[in-house]
């Protein structure tokens, strides 16, 4: 809880049942890591690379896709639905 992670080179990382809370990963490589069954409540992400991440099991977290490289990772529909919450707009 209340963790930072700066700058990190972490790809390939498997989390696996954690509970990562109101942490930061800030300009971190996370490149094909995994995070399953996870609970990331008021994580954020901050210009991370997290090509080819799985976050399809992942609830909670705070990410930004304009400020970080998502290309091709993985999210459930609640999660990609997430990811748009900062613009403001009605998923009906």
């Amino acid at each position: 809880t209340y963790c930072g992670f700066y700058g990190l080179k972490l790809k390939k990382t498997s989390f696996t049942n954690c509970r990562l809370l109101e942490c930061a990963f800030t300009e971190c490589d996370l490149k094909e890591s995994v995070f399953t069954d996870c609970d990331l409540a008021g994580t954020t992400f901050s210009h991370t690379c997290l090509v080819k991440a799985d976050l399809s099991t992942a609830t909670g977290f705070l990410l930004r896709p304009e400020n970080n490289d998502i290309r091709e990772a993985a999210f459930s529909v609640e999660g990609a639905l997430s990811l748009l919450s900062e613009h403001r707009i009605r998923i009906k």
